[in-house]
């Protein structure tokens, strides 16, 4: 069984442990406007899940990364996606991983597809990142601020001080408008 496909099949068991309703993903994914599949799992149901490890969360960190970054990119399950970033989540401001930024930077390519809900969690990641290594947050947003969505900026920019924030913010809604 792939890494992707261990998520996945403990999420799907997830929602059927907790009484997630035939349907119910359905309707979230159609609420969000997104164009992933959704199983519908409430977010501290997920976290939890995802806290207590799969097969592979027990590897060295840089390994671990390698197999959450195939997840992310392959993934057209949005409860596995928020898994990888449920993940990170604790960790980013624990441990300066080497080689999580210039992987999580890559995540970007996600956007492309315009999918509302890569395009947020994207943006969580660039947040949460910001508060380890904020000035390689702020140059990433800088550099590509013309594919990035309102969304995504908004949220990547969060954690910015408040004059970088709108400085960036301003400057992605200008390119966004020159097209």
């Amino acid at each position: 069984m792939t890494p992707h496909d261990e998520v996945l099949t403990a999420l799907e068991a997830l929602a059927a442990e907790t009484g997630i309703p035939d349907g119910h993903g359905e309707k979230v994914r159609v609420d969000r406007r997104s164009q992933l599949r959704h199983l519908g799992i409430r977010t501290p149901d997920r976290r939890r899940r995802v806290s207590q490890g799969f097969s592979f969360t027990a590897d060295e960190p840089e390994a671990v990364l390698a197999q959450w970054n195939e997840i992310w990119m392959a993934t057209e399950c949005a409860d596995v996606a928020f898994a990888v970033l449920d993940h990170y989540r604790s960790h980013v401001e624990r441990v300066a991983l080497p080689g999580f930024w210039p992987t999580a930077s890559g995540w970007i390519e996600r956007v492309d597809d315009q999918r509302p809900d890569v395009a947020k969690a994207v943006g969580w990641v660039l947040r949460e990142t910001s508060v380890v290594d904020p000035d390689e947050v702020a140059a990433f947003c800088e550099a590509h601020a013309s594919v990035m969505s309102a969304a995504t900026m908004k949220r990547a920019t969060q954690k910015l001080e408040a004059g970088r924030r709108d400085e960036l913010v301003a400057a992605a809604a200008t390119r966004r408008r020159e097209g």
